[in-house]
């Protein structure tokens, strides 16, 4: 297991919406910014501190060329990202609801992503790679499809991670049920999974999380995380559990929420994520609270974690704290960390390996 978080699938450009609490035929002007999950949960990962790369295919058109340079200027590692000048870059237009959630107009018939080939996908690029993320935008019947699942074999191969968040986008797919299969054909190519409250229904049937976990422990899964809003997080293996409530804030705008939570999960939450994997929920590197060497209490344990999981999870309608400050959706979504983060973590961190603790606006470097 390597270093570097790898992540695949789309960047787009997101139009952020001048005015907010509006229909979308009312928005008269638009921003664009860098976007995409995947793209988000590195730009989250690097500002903590981590190393990533990320995997993809551009337009070769001024959009490809401004989000290339967006996440270089964030510190991702673009050497293997592709140009194509077969598709243009993809692009999404988002309106904003007074309590900060959006809906989306995509313009993707195909995007240059869609075409990124299983063949374009070498083995060679894992050798550092300590995790692969990747969401189901990219998972539709079209050759990125088939690169997800030769990136998903080379990193496994090099003893990766492999972590999925389904990150359901219903308007891009004509076919539900085939969303639906292809989620769950993945699934169990997965060690960690999250999914939200809103997803579980579509994907498992069921409205209870306890009821839907035999559902979502198949194949590789070993960690599930739960989120439920403003209700907060569960993080579940097959023998243990925790919770961590969510802070509450005021939201603004949650766009790249959701990724800002999952790639700051990908700093010190990484060696957390590793020793779950390897260990159960036993010792849990970076848990402030000391425990005894020979825990058997699940229910200790699974405390633990959650005081761990604790400390990067935020509320999906307020997204990372700063978002009540006006923070929105920044050059990759909602990545502005909270002081507590800043000086506990950034600061640290970015000192080991050189760079500037903080940036006069606080937004660590991004």
């Amino acid at each position: 297991m390597g270093n570097t978080l790898f992540a695949i699938g789309e960047a787009l450009i997101d139009f952020i919406p001048a005015q907010t609490g509006c229909a979308f035929e009312e928005v008269t002007a638009f921003s664009p910014k860098s976007g995409g999950a995947p793209a988000n949960v590195c730009g989250a990962f690097t500002i903590l501190g981590g190393s990533s790369k990320f995997i993809t295919q551009l337009g070769d058109d001024p959009f490809g060329r401004k989000i290339a340079g967006d996440l270089a200027r964030a510190g991702i590692d673009t050497s293997i990202v592709s140009f194509t000048d077969k598709a243009n870059t993809a692009l999404a237009f988002v309106s904003l609801e007074n309590d900060g959630n959006r809906t989306f107009s995509f313009y993707r018939k195909p995007s240059a992503d869609m075409l990124f080939s299983a063949e374009q996908v070498k083995e060679e690029w894992f050798e550092d790679a300590y995790a692969l993320h990747f969401c189901s935008v990219s998972l539709g019947d079209f050759p990125m499809k088939d690169a997800h699942k030769k990136a998903i074999a080379y990193a496994r191969q090099k003893g990766a991670m492999i972590s999925f968040d389904p990150n359901l986008r219903f308007p891009l797919w004509n076919d539900k049920k085939a969303l639906h299969d292809t989620v769950n054909e993945f699934i169990p190519m997965a060690d960690i999974v999250k999914i939200s409250d809103e997803e579980l229904g579509f994907i498992t049937g069921e409205s209870d999380i306890k009821a839907a976990l035999p559902k979502l422990f198949t194949g590789n899964v070993k960690l599930v995380i739960y989120t439920c809003g403003s209700e907060g997080a569960y993080a579940f293996t097959k023998n243990a559990q925790a919770f961590a409530e969510s802070e509450k804030v005021k939201a603004v705008d949650t766009t790249g929420a959701g990724d800002g939570r999952r790639g700051s999960g990908g700093g010190r939450f990484a060696s957390l994520q590793v020793h779950v994997l390897r260990h159960g929920l036993f010792r849990i590197a970076g848990c402030e609270t000391p425990l005894q060497p020979r825990l058997g209490a699940g229910e200790q344990r699974g405390q633990c974690l959650g005081r761990c999981f604790a400390r990067f999870i935020r509320c999906r309608g307020g997204g990372v704290r700063g978002a009540e400050k006006g923070a929105g959706a920044q050059r990759l979504g909602l990545l502005r960390p909270c002081a507590d983060t800043r000086r506990r973590i950034l600061r640290p961190q970015n000192e080991r390996i050189g760079r500037p603790a903080i940036v006069p606006d606080g937004r660590g470097g991004l």
